[in-house]
């Protein structure tokens, strides 16, 4: 029951609306927070396709070429957007 209370959640979380914004803003500092948030509550709940496409996006953030990041963010608006639409379609 708490597993499905949290992925429904999931479908809201704040971190991935407030990472759009850091990426409309190309503000990195806030990419970054946010990305890593998103990538950790991902992780936690098993919701792989969005870890996995944050973990791409903050490696390019820490390390890489922040201007990339902001190109890798489709990708995790696309994963999350999916994932969100699954959740949301599931009998829970």
């Amino acid at each position: 029951d708490l597993y499905d209370k949290y992925i429904k959640l999931f479908t809201t979380e704040d971190s991935y609306f407030q990472l759009e914004k850091a990426v409309a803003n190309i503000d990195y500092l806030a990419m970054e927070l946010n990305v890593h948030s998103l990538k950790g509550l991902a992780g936690n709940l098993g919701v792989n396709s969005v870890y996995n496409a944050a973990c791409v996006m903050l490696k390019e953030i820490r390390t890489g070429d922040k201007s990339k990041a902001i190109g890798l963010f489709n990708f995790v608006k696309e994963e999350f957007l999916l994932a969100k639409d699954i959740i949301l379609k599931a009998d829970i």
